[in-house]
Protein backbone atom coordinates (compact mmCIF):
# COMPACT_ATOMS: atom_id res chain seq x y z
CA UNK A 1 0.00 0.00 0.00
CA UNK A 2 0.94 3.57 -0.72
CA UNK A 3 2.57 5.84 2.44
CA UNK A 4 0.96 8.56 2.94
CA UNK A 5 2.65 12.01 3.36
CA UNK A 6 2.55 15.10 4.80
CA UNK A 7 1.90 18.36 3.43
CA UNK A 8 5.23 20.01 3.96
CA UNK A 9 6.70 16.80 2.16
CA UNK A 10 3.76 17.51 -0.92
CA UNK A 11 4.96 21.40 -1.35
CA UNK A 12 8.19 20.78 -0.83
CA UNK A 13 7.65 18.85 -4.23
CA UNK A 14 5.79 20.85 -5.68
CA UNK A 15 8.59 24.01 -5.29
CA UNK A 16 10.63 21.94 -6.75
CA UNK A 17 9.06 20.68 -9.30
CA UNK A 18 8.88 16.53 -10.90
CA UNK A 19 11.46 15.75 -12.86
CA UNK A 20 10.85 13.99 -16.30
CA UNK A 21 7.84 16.90 -17.73
CA UNK A 22 9.49 16.64 -21.31
CA UNK A 23 9.49 13.83 -23.89
CA UNK A 24 5.52 12.54 -23.03
CA UNK A 25 5.95 11.94 -19.22
CA UNK A 26 3.03 13.93 -17.11
CA UNK A 27 1.52 13.79 -14.00
CA UNK A 28 -1.74 12.60 -13.40
CA UNK A 29 -4.14 15.62 -12.95
CA UNK A 30 -5.84 14.57 -10.37
CA UNK A 31 -4.77 13.95 -6.49
CA UNK A 32 -5.67 10.89 -4.62
CA UNK A 33 -6.55 12.49 -1.05
CA UNK A 34 -6.58 9.88 1.80
CA UNK A 35 -9.53 10.93 3.55
CA UNK A 36 -12.09 8.72 4.61
CA UNK A 37 -13.78 7.56 2.49
CA UNK A 38 -11.06 8.41 -0.49
CA UNK A 39 -11.59 11.26 -2.14
CA UNK A 40 -10.35 12.57 -5.70
CA UNK A 41 -9.41 16.14 -6.13
CA UNK A 42 -8.25 18.80 -8.99
CA UNK A 43 -5.37 20.19 -7.44
CA UNK A 44 -7.26 24.05 -7.77
CA UNK A 45 -10.08 22.03 -5.41
CA UNK A 46 -7.24 20.59 -3.26
CA UNK A 47 -5.60 24.64 -2.59
CA UNK A 48 -9.12 25.64 -1.82
CA UNK A 49 -9.51 22.89 0.89
CA UNK A 50 -6.68 23.38 2.63
CA UNK A 51 -7.51 26.69 3.56
CA UNK A 52 -10.09 24.43 5.72
CA UNK A 53 -8.83 23.39 8.74
CA UNK A 54 -11.21 20.55 8.27
CA UNK A 55 -8.71 19.20 5.50
CA UNK A 56 -5.77 19.42 6.93
CA UNK A 57 -4.98 15.59 6.90
CA UNK A 58 -2.18 13.10 6.07
CA UNK A 59 -2.41 12.86 1.95
CA UNK A 60 -1.02 12.61 -1.35
CA UNK A 61 1.48 11.16 -3.06
CA UNK A 62 1.85 12.99 -6.92
CA UNK A 63 2.30 10.42 -9.80
CA UNK A 64 3.70 10.53 -12.75
CA UNK A 65 2.58 8.41 -16.30
CA UNK A 66 4.47 7.57 -19.42
CA UNK A 67 2.55 5.80 -22.17
CA UNK A 68 4.63 4.58 -25.67
CA UNK A 69 3.00 4.92 -28.98
CA UNK A 70 1.52 1.44 -30.02
CA UNK A 71 4.80 -0.79 -31.06
CA UNK A 72 5.00 -4.27 -32.73
CA UNK A 73 7.12 -7.46 -31.28
CA UNK A 74 10.63 -6.56 -32.15
CA UNK A 75 10.19 -3.23 -30.53
CA UNK A 76 8.45 -4.71 -27.46
CA UNK A 77 11.84 -6.52 -27.04
CA UNK A 78 14.07 -2.97 -27.92
CA UNK A 79 11.52 -1.51 -25.00
CA UNK A 80 11.95 -4.39 -22.49
CA UNK A 81 15.94 -4.32 -23.44
CA UNK A 82 15.81 -0.39 -22.65
CA UNK A 83 14.47 -0.88 -19.62
CA UNK A 84 16.73 -3.74 -18.54
CA UNK A 85 19.90 -1.06 -18.88
CA UNK A 86 18.10 1.71 -16.41
CA UNK A 87 16.80 -1.24 -13.72
CA UNK A 88 19.04 -1.43 -10.67
CA UNK A 89 19.23 -2.96 -7.52
CA UNK A 90 16.40 -3.54 -5.72
CA UNK A 91 13.82 -2.17 -7.82
CA UNK A 92 10.67 -4.06 -8.61
CA UNK A 93 9.01 -4.15 -11.79
CA UNK A 94 4.72 -4.33 -11.43
CA UNK A 95 3.51 -6.32 -14.78
CA UNK A 96 -0.51 -5.74 -15.41
CA UNK A 97 -2.27 -6.36 -18.72
CA UNK A 98 -4.53 -8.98 -19.85
CA UNK A 99 -3.82 -13.02 -20.98
CA UNK A 100 -1.78 -12.95 -23.72
CA UNK A 101 -0.70 -9.02 -23.57
CA UNK A 102 3.08 -9.91 -23.16
CA UNK A 103 3.80 -10.16 -19.74
CA UNK A 104 5.83 -13.03 -20.05
CA UNK A 105 7.43 -11.83 -23.10
CA UNK A 106 8.95 -8.47 -21.73
CA UNK A 107 10.31 -9.86 -18.62
CA UNK A 108 11.92 -12.64 -20.88
CA UNK A 109 13.79 -10.13 -23.42
CA UNK A 110 14.56 -7.64 -20.47
CA UNK A 111 16.04 -10.72 -18.46
CA UNK A 112 17.77 -12.14 -21.37
CA UNK A 113 19.33 -8.59 -22.41
CA UNK A 114 21.05 -8.91 -18.64
CA UNK A 115 22.61 -11.73 -19.04
CA UNK A 116 26.31 -12.60 -20.78
CA UNK A 117 24.82 -16.02 -21.89
CA UNK A 118 20.83 -15.79 -22.79
CA UNK A 119 19.35 -18.39 -21.39
CA UNK A 120 15.28 -20.35 -22.06
CA UNK A 121 13.22 -17.87 -19.85
CA UNK A 122 9.88 -19.79 -19.01
CA UNK A 123 6.66 -18.21 -17.88
CA UNK A 124 6.75 -18.55 -14.20
CA UNK A 125 2.96 -20.10 -14.35
CA UNK A 126 3.39 -22.53 -12.33
CA UNK A 127 6.88 -22.50 -10.69
CA UNK A 128 5.43 -19.04 -8.94
CA UNK A 129 9.01 -17.84 -8.85
CA UNK A 130 12.15 -18.33 -11.29
CA UNK A 131 15.52 -16.58 -10.42
CA UNK A 132 18.09 -15.78 -12.85
CA UNK A 133 21.94 -14.61 -12.11
CA UNK A 134 22.34 -11.64 -14.36
CA UNK A 135 25.26 -8.79 -14.67
CA UNK A 136 22.76 -6.47 -12.72
CA UNK A 137 22.05 -9.14 -9.92
CA UNK A 138 19.53 -11.29 -9.55
CA UNK A 139 16.62 -11.07 -10.84
CA UNK A 140 13.36 -12.68 -9.27
CA UNK A 141 10.37 -13.19 -12.17
CA UNK A 142 7.60 -13.58 -10.35
CA UNK A 143 3.61 -14.58 -11.78
CA UNK A 144 0.76 -14.41 -9.12
CA UNK A 145 -1.92 -15.58 -11.27
CA UNK A 146 -2.49 -18.97 -9.64
CA UNK A 147 -2.21 -17.52 -5.81
CA UNK A 148 -5.54 -17.14 -4.16
CA UNK A 149 -4.29 -16.26 -0.37
CA UNK A 150 -1.78 -13.40 0.59
CA UNK A 151 -0.50 -15.76 3.00
CA UNK A 152 1.38 -17.80 0.73
CA UNK A 153 3.43 -14.60 -0.63
CA UNK A 154 5.40 -15.17 2.71
CA UNK A 155 6.02 -18.41 1.68
CA UNK A 156 7.65 -17.24 -1.37
CA UNK A 157 9.92 -15.03 0.40
CA UNK A 158 9.18 -11.75 -1.59
CA UNK A 159 9.54 -9.18 1.21
CA UNK A 160 13.08 -10.15 1.29
CA UNK A 161 13.23 -10.25 -2.40
CA UNK A 162 12.20 -6.25 -2.52
CA UNK A 163 14.90 -5.45 0.06
CA UNK A 164 17.76 -7.69 -1.71
CA UNK A 165 16.18 -8.17 -5.60
CA UNK A 166 15.43 -6.76 -9.16
CA UNK A 167 11.83 -7.76 -8.73
CA UNK A 168 9.49 -8.93 -11.86
CA UNK A 169 5.79 -9.42 -10.68
CA UNK A 170 3.01 -10.31 -13.36
CA UNK A 171 -0.32 -9.91 -12.26
CA UNK A 172 0.78 -8.12 -8.91
CA UNK A 173 -2.81 -7.55 -7.13
CA UNK A 174 -2.40 -9.82 -4.71
CA UNK A 175 0.86 -8.22 -3.57
CA UNK A 176 -0.05 -4.62 -3.25
CA UNK A 177 0.05 -4.67 -0.27
CA UNK A 178 3.55 -5.31 0.18
CA UNK A 179 5.31 -4.09 -2.96
CA UNK A 180 7.58 -1.11 -2.06
CA UNK A 181 6.12 2.42 -2.88
CA UNK A 182 8.95 3.05 -5.81
CA UNK A 183 7.69 0.28 -7.54
CA UNK A 184 7.09 0.97 -11.20
CA UNK A 185 4.45 0.20 -12.90
CA UNK A 186 3.78 -1.27 -16.14
CA UNK A 187 0.24 -1.89 -18.06
CA UNK A 188 0.54 -3.96 -21.26
CA UNK A 189 -2.25 -2.62 -23.81
CA UNK A 190 -3.50 -4.75 -26.47
CA UNK A 191 -3.96 -1.85 -29.54
CA UNK A 192 -4.05 -5.18 -32.16
CA UNK A 193 -3.45 -8.36 -32.63
CA UNK A 194 -0.02 -7.45 -33.57
CA UNK A 195 0.82 -4.21 -31.34
CA UNK A 196 0.84 -3.29 -28.05
CA UNK A 197 0.97 0.23 -25.62
CA UNK A 198 3.25 0.48 -22.66
CA UNK A 199 1.92 2.39 -19.98
CA UNK A 200 4.44 3.16 -17.05
CA UNK A 201 3.40 4.84 -14.31
CA UNK A 202 5.53 5.79 -10.75
CA UNK A 203 5.39 8.03 -8.01
CA UNK A 204 6.69 11.58 -8.48
CA UNK A 205 10.43 10.85 -7.49
CA UNK A 206 13.64 11.09 -9.17
CA UNK A 207 13.94 7.12 -8.65
CA UNK A 208 11.80 6.38 -12.39
CA UNK A 209 11.68 9.92 -13.47
CA UNK A 210 15.22 10.61 -14.62
CA UNK A 211 15.75 6.61 -16.29
CA UNK A 212 12.17 6.97 -17.92
CA UNK A 213 12.99 10.24 -19.29
CA UNK A 214 16.24 8.79 -20.93
CA UNK A 215 14.38 6.78 -22.94
CA UNK A 216 11.18 8.11 -23.60
CA UNK A 217 12.01 9.23 -26.63
CA UNK A 218 12.49 6.39 -28.42
CA UNK A 219 8.71 5.06 -27.89
CA UNK A 220 6.87 8.43 -27.29
CA UNK A 221 3.18 8.63 -27.79
CA UNK A 222 2.21 10.54 -31.02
Amino acid sequence: AQESRGLGDVYKRQEAGCPGRSAGIKPIPYLPICFNPPTFLSLTAFNKAFTNPIFMKEFILLNQTFETNSINEKEMAELAKQIGQIIQFDDTLLLSGEIGAGKSYFCRKLIQSRQLYPEEVPSPTFTLVQTYDTNSGEIWHVDLYRLTSAEALIELGLSEAFEEKICLIEWPDLALEIVPENALNLEILISSEQQRKVKFSWTCSNTWSKRIEAISENFIAK
